[in-house]
């Protein structure tokens, strides 16, 4: 058997976000029911670490990847290893929406409460998870072509023993 590993953990968040995110978004607009919906993630805006050069005509994209080295611990006669993995919900701004900011709030919070209330840890492997931080706010643009965009996100800290 495969040990479990970085990419083990990465194609089982992909397929967890793929299976849950869009119920979550959609859970929120009708909690919220004040007018402002939140876009799908199409099955096909899912991203490993980057979009390599590559560019995506989905609105909204998500990527997912690791942000730092893995921490390795003993744990009495068991070693644990906490993987953090950061997951970006990114939203072209076109500059129009007067209420994009409380758009890139809902989709956080839906990373948030899709990974804080519905990751079984019995299903996936016996590994803890801790949300430790929002991920800021910080627009950026593609100067080739002018494609403005604001990502939100989280950092998990994924403790396997």
């Amino acid at each position: 058997a495969a040990k479990f590993d970085i990419e083990s953990l990465l194609s089982q968040v992909q397929s967890f976000l793929a299976a849950g995110l869009n119920t979550q978004l959609l859970a929120l607009d009708t909690e919220k029911n004040d007018g402002i919906t939140l876009k799908l993630v199409a099955s096909t805006a899912y991203h490993l670490q980057t979009l390599e050069g590559r560019v995506d005509m989905n609105d909204p994209i998500v990527v997912y990847g690791e942000s730092e080295e893995p921490v390795v611990q003993s744990v009495g006669s068991a070693v644990a290893i906490t993987y953090f993995v950061n997951v970006w919900v990114i939203l072209t701004d076109n500059g129009l929406d007067p209420n994009i900011v409380k758009r890139l709030f809902r989709y956080r919070r839906a990373l948030v409460d899709l990974f804080r209330y519905s990751w079984d840890t019995a299903l996936r492997g016996g590994h803890k998870i801790r949300i430790q931080q929002s991920l800021p706010q910080i627009p950026f643009e593609d100067l080739e072509t002018n494609w403005t965009a604001r990502p939100v996100g989280i950092k998990i800290a994924f403790t396997i023993v």
